[in-house]
């Protein structure tokens, strides 16, 4: 399946992660390109490092560059070393633990859709207001952090390149912020390199669409399974 076909989830992980079989830290959260943990300390950017972790019944390891590197949020790591084996476990794992979880009452559920055209907002809206969603609209990074100070919403769909401010730009100040840090984000771009979903990745947000192979339909079940993934951690929390 390719870039543009797939989002990438992100879940919470809180699982121990031994990095370079020495120091002991504690995972955030994982997707299957990557990971972020709490170090407590700064590393150096670009170094690579060995890590070893358990998720679900089976140990990993695989060798990891340090993509971002903050002592407050963490340490941001891609992996380079995953074998396809093992990069299939951990895609199976996160889709099977959404899977497994009941649908959340979207009834109430407020999504932020902020994109700086008109016809594409008016096209999703439709759908997400068709199933069920409340939908708060924003046409530029300005205008989004406006309505985010206002009336906070479940989650954010955030395209990448608009002008006054772009999307990287606005998921910084929604994961630097206290109140907002905690909402999850999907990046609806009409560019889906890599180096796009790696950054947009390491910053914080929750999952990656590429506009152009994305329906509505497939928007509104993306949001749907993020969802569900937050009702989950608040209801083991």
């Amino acid at each position: 399946m390719s870039i543009g076909q797939r989002l990438y989830f992100r879940m919470p992980f809180k699982g121990s992660v031994l990095i370079n079989e020495s120091t002991l830290c504690k995972g955030s959260n994982i997707s299957e390109n990557g990971m972020y943990v709490f170090t407590g300390h700064t590393v150096a950017l670009g170094i690579t490092v060995g890590i070893r972790f358990r998720l679900g019944g089976k140990e990993l390891f695989t060798m990891s560059e340090v993509r971002s590197c903050d002592e407050s949020v963490g340490m941001g790591l891609k992996f380079t070393g995953l074998n396809d084996a093992d990069r299939d476990y951990i895609r199976g794992y996160i889709e099977e633990n959404y899977a497994n979880e009941p649908d959340p009452d979207i009834g109430q559920k407020k999504v932020l859709l902020i994109d700086d055209n008109n016809a594409t907002r008016r096209i999703y809206r439709s759908k997400l207001v068709l199933d069920g969603y409340t939908v708060v609209e924003a046409q530029d990074g300005v205008e989004a952090i406006g309505k985010l100070q206002a009336d906070c919403p479940d989650i954010v769909v955030l395209d990448l390149y608009m002008e006054k401010m772009d999307g990287y730009k606005v998921l910084e100040y929604i994961k630097g912020s206290a109140a907002l840090k905690d909402i999850p984000v999907i990046i609806f771009s009409a560019r889906g390199s890599q180096s796009e979903i790696d950054r947009s990745m390491l910053a914080g947000a929750s999952g990656f669409l590429v506009k152009m192979n994305t329906s509505p339909v497939k928007l509104s079940e993306g949001i749907t399974n993020l969802l569900k993934s937050r009702y989950h951690v608040k209801k083991s929390a």
